[in-house]
């Protein structure tokens, strides 16, 4: 549990409206589960928040650019379900929830030592003490997630750091004296290490060395997690040309319900006579320039369900292409949501990079030629000039614009 200082917190809820805010900074992929953070950010909240505002003031904690967050977002709703993030239990309390996505942001080492202070005692005793961000960053996966509610005056925050190492041993994880005395943070009311099924709580012994730890923990292996749903999403056709296909398959391995959700930026017009979606269900739906597509029904174990629909690429003015224009265009990730008997689940489709047609934006051949052609002119009736001798009462030779250059350089 994080300390952030209640005026912050105060000031998120005052200024953008935010009653509750979910945002994770990863780096990396889990590749066995991928219930868990994608790379780049991921944010979510109450879909009537001052997104300017909120990003504004997450960004001085997090280190992250603010312009894709901002307008590479939008809402949803899946007929007021409640669903759960299944890799931290992160609860969706809203009929409608805005997310956001920027797939091109990185964690940085400073994001970590940024957030060390907010971990409790300043990031200096208690399991915070244990946090190198340079050797968190020999991992093959790290995430940084956090949560923000307001309500009723009461202010809550929590804060996870996933990182996943190619080994499983803490010693060699954490890379320090097994002697060190680790205390207890009397800012938090929880600390703990788990270890496959061995948990480790630090509130109730106090005080710990690490070397305890390691030595019980070092000889557990954890096995990986079964897999719930498997997901994948590709854009089919040439970069170059104006028609392209999404293929959106997705896999399941319960019995359940699915809700999948296609959305278009402004950029991409999808044509909704090709959709299909096998035997689902669709419904479409338009909010200004946004396009959405709702598709859910009864899914059996182990069944495959591709969803694929042709969309057209539009070719934008000269002011709205970025500094980068050849990086393509993201369509960004679009919620699945999975009800079993037992659960729900909320996971996240990829996010596709999708190259636009764009005009030669260099300054086009025959204005170049022109230019060439006239300051070449010139120049040479100049030079011209330069080097032929006067001779007084000699006859004009040449055009009436050299004459003119001739008669006007006479008096320089």
């Amino acid at each position: 549990m994080g300390v952030f200082q209640r005026s912050f917190l105060q000031n998120l809820h005052k200024d953008a409206n935010v009653k509750d805010v979910y945002i994770s900074v990863t780096q990396g992929e889990m590749e066995f589960d991928q219930s868990y953070p994608r790379h780049g950010i991921y944010m979510i909240s109450n879909h009537d928040v001052n997104k300017k505002i909120m990003v504004n003031q997450l960004s001085e904690i997090f280190r992250i650019s603010r312009h894709n967050l901002i307008y590479n977002s939008y809402t949803y709703n899946f007929n007021a379900l409640n669903s759960t993030l299944a890799m931290k239990d992160f609860q969706l309390p809203f009929e409608e929830v805005l997310f956001g996505q920027d797939v091109s942001e990185n964690l940085c080492v400073d994001t970590i030592e940024n957030i060390k202070q907010y971990l409790g005692c300043n990031g200096k005793q208690g399991l915070s003490s244990l946090i190198e961000p340079n050797n968190f960053f020999r991992s093959k996966y790290i995430s940084v997630q956090a949560q923000f509610s307001y309500k009723n005056g009461i202010a809550k925050q929590k804060i996870i750091i996933t990182v996943r190492f190619p080994t499983q041993k803490i010693s060699e994880i954490l890379d320090i004296d097994p002697n060190t005395l680790i205390k207890s943070c009397p800012d938090l009311n929880e600390e703990q290490i788990t270890s496959g099924i061995r948990k480790f709580d630090l509130k109730v012994a106090q005080n710990m060395r690490l070397g305890q730890i390691a030595k019980r923990a070092d000889d557990f292996e954890q096995p990986l997690p079964k897999p719930i749903l498997k997901e994948s999403k590709s854009s089919v056709g040439p970069w170059y040309a104006f028609d392209s296909q999404i293929h959106q398959q997705i896999q399941v391995f319960e019995n359940g319900y699915l809700y999948v959700m296609l959305q278009f930026p402004h950029e991409f017009i999808p044509i909704y006579h090709t959709l299909k979606t096998g035997h689902l269900k669709s419904k479409i739906i338009f909010e200004g320039d946004a396009k959405k597509i709702y598709i859910e029904g009864n899914v059996q174990k182990d069944e495959k369900i591709l969803i694929q629909i042709e969309f057209r690429k539009r070719l934008k003015a000269f002011e709205e292409y970025p500094h980068d224009p050849e990086r393509g265009q993201d369509i960004i990730s679009t919620p699945i949501i999975f009800v079993t008997d037992s659960n729900r689940y909320l996971f996240f489709t990829d996010s596709q990079v999708t190259r636009q047609p764009y005009p030669d934006f260099s300054m086009p051949f025959n204005i170049l030629t022109f230019s060439c052609l006239a300051l070449g002119y010139y120049f040479l009736q100049i030079l011209g000039m330069a080097v032929d001798k006067y001779e007084p009462n000699k006859p004009e030779k040449g055009s009436l614009a050299q004459r003119i250059l001739r008669s006007i350089f006479q008096y320089l």
